[in-house]
């Protein structure tokens, strides 16, 4: 049974550290549009936020992968939190970023560029050399932090200071929100559409999950894990009611991000494996030739996809493939090819 923790002062630590994200990435028109449907006076604080924190995107983006849905900063904070660390305020959290080994700043920096376990022993130059996911300047700022973690994060622990004292301003005018909707909080009420409810079936087999509830501003619903470790991070936006209720149109953005995932090999593979019959993980592994904390890796990117449900009526097959999904992908494709 899942055991859930909150607390309010850490989704105010990971709001902090997500909003850094906003001086350097540039979100889709799409993700506006549903700011707007939200509340018409959040799309404007959205951009009033974004211009305020443009003079820091230098200094922010050797930390900002523009790939990951997760960024670096917030894989630091997870860290913490696995290795039972639990700062309470964003400046002891910046003080425990300084004292974090090398070690631990480099797993984060790999978690945050989506390194499958299996392949985190490699050097960091041959798995940027392999990646074709970052520019050659991301690329280069990952190959700095790794070679000089402490340092860096030192770096990075003084330019987040400016972003709370620029972002601060913008926190407090949602905190009373922030708390009201905590208070409410229910998981099993946020079961509005089919997938979303098999995303947080999936989210109910981990043993512990940290709730980061953050405001309409930083806008998602998303879960980070460990392959092999049955914790979880959720992140619980104050809109995520009205995002579910949305989830299901299918626009750009959907497209790009379906494409994208069934774009790795090794991943199509596995969606296909995964829902046959009596398939197991080592099965797959064995296979496809990977290891198995390759196959939970390329898992949990299908099911947060939605590329992957589960299946209630037959135990022998776990997973169902997104039918209506795929449908839509392929479309799209041929009425934008006229195939």
């Amino acid at each position: 049974m899942t055991t859930y923790y909150f607390e309010a002062y850490r989704g105010q630590i990971f709001e902090f550290l997500a909003i850094s994200a906003m001086a350097v990435v540039d979100y889709s028109d799409d993700f506006k549009v549903l700011l707007s449907s939200v509340n018409k006076d959040v799309l404007s604080d959205y951009e009033e936020v974004a211009k305020a924190l443009a003079p820091l995107k230098d200094e922010l983006a050797p930390y900002i992968l523009k790939g990951p849905h997760f960024k670096f900063p917030s894989y630091l904070y997870w860290n913490l939190l696995r290795q039972g660390q639990d700062p309470k305020t964003f400046e002891e959290t910046l003080a425990f970023f300084e004292g974090m080994s090398a070690e631990s700043i480099i797993e984060s920096l790999l978690e945050a560029m989506e390194v499958a376990e299996d392949r985190r022993g490699l050097l960091i130059s041959q798995l940027l050399e392999e990646s074709d996911r970052f520019s050659a300047q991301e690329k280069w700022y990952c190959y700095t932090i790794a070679q000089h973690p402490k340092e860096m994060v030192s770096k990075f622990a003084v330019i987040l200071k400016k972003v709370k004292a620029i972002y601060d301003p913008y926190y407090k005018k949602y905190s009373q929100e922030l708390a009201n909707f905590s208070a409410q909080l229910d998981l099993n009420a946020l079961r509005i559409s089919e997938h979303e409810s098999n995303f947080l079936d999936y989210v109910g087999q981990l043993d512990d999950v940290h709730v980061m509830v953050v405001s309409k501003l930083i806008g998602s619903f998303a879960l980070i894990t460990e392959e092999n470790e049955a914790k979880g991070l959720l992140v619980v936006s104050t809109s995520t009611p009205h995002y579910l209720s949305n989830v299901e149109q299918f626009n750009e953005e959907r497209f790009s991000e379906i494409v994208k995932c069934l774009s790795d090999t090794n991943r199509y593979k596995v969606l296909v494996e995964l829902v046959k019959s009596h398939m197991k993980n080592k099965d797959i592994a064995e296979k496809i030739g990977i290891t198995t904390a390759g196959v939970s890796f390329h898992t949990k990117k299908l099911i947060n996809q939605r590329l992957l449900t589960f299946n209630e009526e037959d135990k022998n097959i776990k997973y169902n493939i997104n039918k209506t999904l795929l449908r839509q992908v392929v479309d799209k494709l041929t009425k934008d090819f006229d195939l």
